[in-house]
């Protein structure tokens, strides 16, 4: 399912990916956990508490027929220190300009659509510069209803803040999806 300028590559049924780093399993054994026998967690059943570590690299974005586009709704320290202002209340569009929106919405589309986690783990290269290298994991959430509503993402970011404070984030070309119907009941490993 490739859509212009980058690789999404669906992953073999049965697997979670491996996570390199103890909060991203944390989000996503609690996400798993809350889930159940559904394909999806609840949005309602997402316990900021349980997951205190995981808080400011946690994002939310829901789609906004509105704006026709995809908007933040809550972003924690570590992610609007890593883009350098707020991204609450603002659309793909407005934080990454419209290439990038395009191709970052289109994910997200994905996500909701099958619906599927998404992890990437390569570096983000902003162009002539040093790397914000980062692990990013996205998990589709649902609204009371059952029906696939937000994107809950949870970035993990690896940079010098001071050095490399002022330096763009680019999308990352390939990303691994695994298909919600096929993850395996039992939760992710520790």
């Amino acid at each position: 399912m490739p859509d212009a300028g980058s690789n999404v590559i669906m992953q073999p049924p049965g697997i979670w990916p491996v996570l390199p780093d103890g909060r991203l399993r944390q989000f996503l054994r609690h996400w798993a956990a809350q889930r159940g026998d559904a394909l999806l967690a609840p949005r309602s059943r997402i316990d900021p508490l349980a997951m205190r570590e995981c808080l400011p690299h946690l994002w939310i974005y829901r789609w906004d027929d509105g704006q026709g586009d995809f908007v933040c709704n809550l972003a924690g320290e570590a992610v609007n220190e890593a883009w350098g202002f707020g991204l609450a209340g603002r659309s793909l569009q407005q934080v990454m300009g419209a290439a990038n929106a395009a191709v970052v919405g289109e994910r997200y589309r994905q996500v909701l659509r099958l619906p599927a986690l998404q992890y990437s783990w390569r570096p983000i290269a902003p162009g002539n510069a040093v790397e914000k290298v980062c692990h990013r994991l996205i998990l589709p959430v649902a609204d009371a209803d059952g029906t696939a509503a937000a994107v809950l993402g949870m970035t993990v970011y690896d940079y010098d803040r001071f050095v490399d404070a002022d330096k763009p984030i680019n999308v990352a070309p390939d990303v691994a999806m695994y298909a919600c119907a096929t993850l395996p009941r039992d939760l992710p490993p520790p």
